[in-house]
């Protein structure tokens, strides 16, 4: 049993902590707003668009109220998310909160998950053979989706947001809502790659522990 919790309670922990360090990465917008030439495309300025950007992570993150923030749009000085914008990115905020507490209940349970073990001295060679278990289903899920997203990422994006929200206010017109510009499929298929790979790298480093420690625990 806390063995499996242990397993599970890290992939919890490393999966919010990938999200985060990539979602708030101001240096991954700065590459991919060049990339994606989106200054130009929205007729802002590098500055004010960087600007834009820090008021809405630091909203995403509750470190602000508000999306009120003005910025020059060619001549005029507009606010740079208009309603609609301001609507669907209260939905995306209650959704990485969320997953901010289900990643610190994780937390808890690793932390007691380890002390528990530690001093009743559970065998690592359990707890490897339930990380053997846990991460063969966790690989195949992961790869179906990244053959998903790779395959017919429209598709996978789509069904992403009819999954995880209760109304349409995330189809937005790049016409006349500047987020679908700021960031594209393009930049959410770059973003989902880099926060795989953050937590395939953690994972495989905490499963190849352990499996250092068994083998090491069978040794003796």
């Amino acid at each position: 049993m806390f063995s499996i919790a242990i397993i599970i309670s890290f992939i919890l922990i490393t999966f919010f902590a990938s999200i985060s360090i990539m979602c708030f990465n101001t240096d991954f917008y700065r590459y991919e707003y060049a990339k994606n030439n989106v200054a130009e495309k929205i007729n802002i300025s590098d500055n004010d668009l960087m600007k834009a950007t820090d008021v809405l992570l630091g909203y995403i993150k509750n470190s602000n109220d508000s999306l009120d923030v003005d910025v020059r749009i060619g001549d005029n000085i507009e606010k740079m998310f208009n309603q609609r914008e301001i609507d669907h990115m209260v939905d995306v905020k209650n959704l990485y909160l969320n997953v901010r507490n289900i990643s610190f209940i994780g937390l808890l349970v690793f932390a007691c998950s380890l002390f528990i073990i530690l001093n009743d001295e559970l065998p690592f060679t359990r707890i490897y053979d339930s990380a053997i278990k846990t991460y063969t289903v966790l690989s195949g899920i992961i790869g179906c989706l990244l053959l998903y997203a790779c395959v017919d990422f429209n598709s996978f994006w789509t069904n992403f947001h009819k999954v995880f929200f209760r109304n349409d206010l995330w189809l937005l017109d790049p016409r006349t809502d500047r987020m679908i510009l700021m960031v594209p499929s393009g930049f959410f298929f770059d973003l989902i790659i880099m926060i795989v790979i953050i937590f395939v790298l953690a994972n495989f480093l905490f499963f190849f522990v352990l499996r250092y420690k068994s083998r090491k625990e069978i040794k003796l």
